[in-house]
């Protein structure tokens, strides 16, 4: 939103937009128009120039261009000019920034483009730290989660496999031969009536956790808890 506030400022356009790329194509994340203004709707025409030609274009006044004159977008919003900037992470463009003039008002400059370009770059820079940060800390939370289940030697190695691309943990199935450890404790019920419920809660957290640390010192998989009892197997995902 800082880009495209700096770059709307920068190069006194009318209204502006910042999309990123999604799995269906851009989505619009961020916009602004100037008082009185709607917000702008980028012309799918314009866009898709940019993204196909794979650089920053500008059309200074759209009346010139057939293609753009015509374009249903361009003619509703009453567009006169208009800017638009791919955001570049190696050769895969992340997202659009995209600005525009109405008619009645001044067209873009010159050096707009290379202005506009400037601070693309820079909001690129930005979507890429971001996009790392929430990958890594997706991946932590996911370690955390398997980790309530799973011996770390187990963690590991499904991390390990989903980095490869060989094992999706959310998705993958396997069918393997394992052994299944069913475990509760003797006289559990009575046991529990004289006791107080607060008292039953810090017994079974003491209990339990130390019968998934015995499962994981010997390379099982916590499957379940089940009252005051414990599921655990053995074999899978690891042998």
């Amino acid at each position: 939103d800082k880009a495209l506030g700096l770059a709307f400022e920068s190069t006194h356009a009318d209204r502006g937009a910042l999309a990123l790329r999604t799995s269906t194509g851009f989505e619009v994340a961020s916009h602004r128009a100037a008082a009185g203004m709607e917000d702008p709707k980028p012309s799918s025409t314009f866009v898709t120039r940019v993204v196909e030609q794979r650089l920053a274009l500008v059309a200074i006044d759209t009346s010139e261009d057939a293609a753009l004159s015509a374009a249903r977008s361009v003619v509703a919003q009453n567009i006169r000019s208009m800017l638009c900037v791919p955001l570049w992470d190696g050769e895969k463009i992340l997202g659009y920034l995209y600005l525009d003039k109405v008619r009645g008002g001044a067209v873009f400059r010159s050096r707009d483009p290379d202005l506009a370009s400037a601070i693309g770059h820079l909001a690129a820079s930005e979507i890429r730290r971001m996009t790392a940060a929430q990958k890594a800390y997706e991946a932590e939370e996911q370690n955390r989660s398997l980790a309530r289940f799973f011996s770390p030697d187990v963690v590991r190695y499904i991390a390990d496999q989903g980095h490869k691309g060989l094992l999706d943990p959310t998705l993958s199935v396997q069918e393997q031969e394992v052994s299944v450890l069913f475990s509760d404790i003797q006289g559990f019920t009575q046991m529990s009536e004289r006791m107080k419920p607060t008292q039953v809660k810090e017994f079974l957290d003491r209990y339990l956790d130390r019968m998934a640390k015995i499962v994981w010192r010997y390379g099982g998989t916590l499957d379940k808890y089940i009252g005051d009892a414990v599921m655990a197997f053995w074999n899978a995902p690891l042998d």
